[in-house]
């Protein structure tokens, strides 16, 4: 969650700091820059998620998403926990979450992902899919354009925005 990476970040401009001081002051102002910008990033989030009338999300793929669905208080159900290394999941599974994903505008699925699963779930809820980024992969495109964490997740918040504001 941006509120975690806010924390690592300030964290990491000490150290670096600590570690070579003659450009100390350098690493604790661009730190904290990047920081605030993740601090508001979370009060983003934050806004959004609080004008919610539901905070359920479906996700037909694996959910490495823990630490953002605790921060956001998000009510979740995914075919795969974490990042598990199953590649079918059961039909109870699928059932259940189909179940689930009939009164929600989309199931999600993660980057790099074939989506098969989202897909089926979805169409047999009558559904959509979307895709949320979790930031733990980008393509090599998207590094040589130069994606950040930030503009990944300010993605995200519009992805959320488009398949869940009412």
């Amino acid at each position: 969650a941006p509120r975690n990476a806010a924390a690592i970040t300030r964290q990491t401009g000490a150290a670096l700091a600590a570690l070579d001081p003659a450009h100390a002051e350098t690493y604790r102002a661009q730190a904290e820059a990047y920081a605030q910008e993740l601090e508001a990033l979370d009060r983003d989030f934050a806004a959004f998620f609080d004008r919610l009338p539901h905070r359920t999300i479906v996700f037909g793929d694996r959910f490495p998403l823990l630490y953002f669905a605790r921060a956001y208080d998000l009510h979740y159900y995914a075919a795969f926990p974490g990042c598990g290394a199953q590649t079918e999941p059961s039909a109870a599974t699928i059932a259940f979450l189909t179940e689930k994903a009939r009164d929600l505008p989309a199931v999600w699925y993660i980057e790099f992902s074939n989506h098969l699963v989202a897909d089926s779930i979805a169409e047999a809820a009558g559904t959509e899919t979307a895709q949320f980024h979790t930031c733990h992969n980008v393509s090599k495109a998207d590094l040589e354009a130069g994606v950040t964490y930030i503009s990944l997740m300010r993605g995200n918040l519009e992805a959320l925005r488009t398949h869940m504001e009412p």
